[in-house]
């Protein structure tokens, strides 16, 4: 019989990518180019902090047709960000869909570039759509406050790749617009492609919604208060 040590390096020889300490200089970097950068030349890089509000359920509307496997992903990924934010999320449906904060579109790539989305300008929707498989698009108000958000999936995508989506753009629609290879393994990095975030990925969501983090901080107010967040703990095991 296989004792507990073979097996946990039967695991470590598994696993799609190797495990890995990021020191506080990477996730600094992490941090801020996750956060403050935008990775589309047509979309201006964030001057300041922004996330969803707390104290309030999130509302969500599904539209198109998405596969039973795709809304249990979505369950899944939403259950996580809900523990890791502290965000609760409010499923609408009929007629009280088109109140949602949070709308989910799985279909047909063909269909991607014509979805009608307020606020959103067709040039620009196009641009998603050439640059990638699904995309994301937030609205603000003036306090830098999330209100409105948009994620497109196209659902005939390979599982690993439509899972991969699902989990990136959800990610991406709390507050964590841009990618960035200062960290591996990492959702945000795209030499990776993961079906769950990595400690790192739920740090950074953890310390985005941490409430020292207020809406609305300049980038280096920011930076000063990740770096304090750094420093009061080790980077644990997330919520799951």
């Amino acid at each position: 019989m296989m004792d507990l040590r073979a097996l946990f390096i039967l695991w470590l020889l598994l696993l799609p990518y190797p495990l890995q300490a990021a020191s506080q200089a990477q996730m600094e970097r992490f941090f801020e180019e996750v956060v403050f950068q935008s990775e589309y030349k047509e979309v201006a890089a964030p001057q300041r902090l922004s996330k969803w509000p707390s104290g309030h359920a999130v509302t969500l509307a599904i539209h198109g047709t998405p596969k039973k496997e795709q809304l249990e992903w979505t369950k899944v990924h939403l259950t996580r960000i809900s523990n890791l934010t502290g965000l609760a999320f409010k499923h609408l449906k009929g007629q009280e869909k088109g109140s949602a904060g949070l709308h989910l579109f799985y279909v047909e790539r063909s269909q991607m570039a014509n979805l009608k989305l307020p606020g959103v300008s067709q040039p620009l929707l196009q641009t998603l759509v050439k640059h990638g498989v699904c995309f994301f698009i937030t609205a603000k108000n003036s306090r830098s406050e999330i209100i409105r958000g948009y994620v497109v999936i196209d659902r005939n995508g390979p599982d690993r790749g439509v899972d991969n989506c699902i989990l990136e753009e959800l990610n991406q629609v709390m507050g964590l617009p841009n990618d960035s290879d200062a960290v591996r393994p990492s959702i945000f990095n795209n030499q990776c492609s993961m079906s769950q975030p990595s400690l790192q990925d739920s740090f950074l969501l953890r310390a985005l919604y941490d409430p020292r983090m207020q809406v609305g901080l300049s980038k280096d107010e920011a930076m000063t208060q990740f770096r304090a967040i750094l420093k009061s703990g080790p980077i644990k095991r997330p919520l799951w």
